[in-house]
């Protein structure tokens, strides 16, 4: 004779399964937030390279969170890495459209790299040349626009900390 399992007993397993669930969802909050406040601390100390390790963990595990985007965005610009910083803010304006930071960042961003672009079309020329004449001019005007003179690194703008609880607790897309 077969023994089939009460109701009783089947009921306390799944309480016991969805506790762990539970319990695990805590761990993988409590992870992810050690994770973003050394991100933090790295970035806010200079750690770059720690920061940014830092934050590309932060875009595994929560890839359509704008602001870990907006703030890989900030690492890289910050590590003389302009075309991935205009990448991870374009990312974040792909989720958050209306981030005003990130658009701005990649504003600098852009406006940095014209600026680049033009010193070397200046330096390629001769002086005589109106082409280099024009792109000096440019160059010039671009620095003036910014406030950065060539060779300094352009104010970027800092988001505020998102939160990781909230961020982990309302999932989008998953079910749950």
């Amino acid at each position: 004779m077969r023994h089939r399992p009460s109701v009783v007993c089947v009921l306390p397993l799944s309480l016991l399964l969805a506790s762990c669930a539970t319990a695990g969802r805590h761990h993988q909050l409590s992870n992810l937030a050690s994770t973003q406040w050394q991100a933090e601390q790295a970035y806010a100390q200079g750690n770059l390279q720690q920061a940014l390790k830092g934050y590309q963990a932060l875009i595994k595990a929560m890839p359509k969170q704008a602001d870990f985007w907006f703030r890989l965005g900030n690492v890289q610009f910050r590590q003389g890495q302009p075309h991935y910083a205009a990448k991870s803010y374009l990312k974040a304006l792909q989720i958050d459209p209306g981030n005003q930071g990130a658009w701005y960042n990649l504003g600098i961003v852009r406006l940095r790299e014209a600026e680049a672009a033009f010193v070397q079309a200046a330096q390629q020329g001769r002086p005589s040349d109106p082409l280099q004449q024009r792109s000096t001019g440019m160059a010039d005007g671009i620095a003036h626009l910014t406030g950065v003179k060539p060779g300094q690194t352009a104010r970027i703008e800092q988001s505020p900390t998102p939160p990781v609880a909230s961020s982990v607790a309302t999932p989008k897309g998953d079910g749950t």
